[in-house]
């Protein structure tokens, strides 16, 4: 199999819009994404490309991430794949606890996602990068 040059981040959102919107920025800080707007196809997807990093929109999962997260972690070849989780709905305090509950390495509120500087933050912490 050949190494990747770009770590590749896999991203699954409600709404496409969103999807395109993280994939555009993304890509500016020199990642390779893959979107889907389909929370049942991100499992597996995630285990045909192992991405180096999931983001998941909780609104695009029935479950809120919880079901989706577990099973990844249960699957060997993508289980340790950071798992970023964003939300628009909840509470900061309520939504971070929320995720580290599931099993997520991050999170970002939907403020967050008009920071730029807040999503790189939180993308670099998960994939146990340095900010140039």
């Amino acid at each position: 199999m050949m190494k990747r040059l770009k770590r590749l981040i896999l991203v699954a959102c409600s709404d496409i819009k969103d999807c395109n919107q993280f994939k555009d920025f993304l890509i500016t800080q020199n990642f390779e994404v893959i979107v889907t707007n389909s929370g049942e196809w991100i499992l597996s997807e995630a285990i045909k490309v192992k991405p180096d990093l999931i983001i998941i929109d909780t609104l695009s999962m029935k479950t809120g991430g919880k079901e989706v997260i577990t099973l990844l972690r249960a699957n060997q070849e993508i289980g340790r794949t950071p798992v970023i989780l964003v939300d628009a709905l909840r509470q900061h305090s309520d939504f971070y606890k929320m995720a580290k509950a599931y099993g997520a390495n991050g999170w970002l509120s939907f403020r967050s996602l008009f920071n730029p500087h807040a999503v790189v933050k939180e993308v670099y912490k998960a994939l146990g990068l340095r900010r140039r």
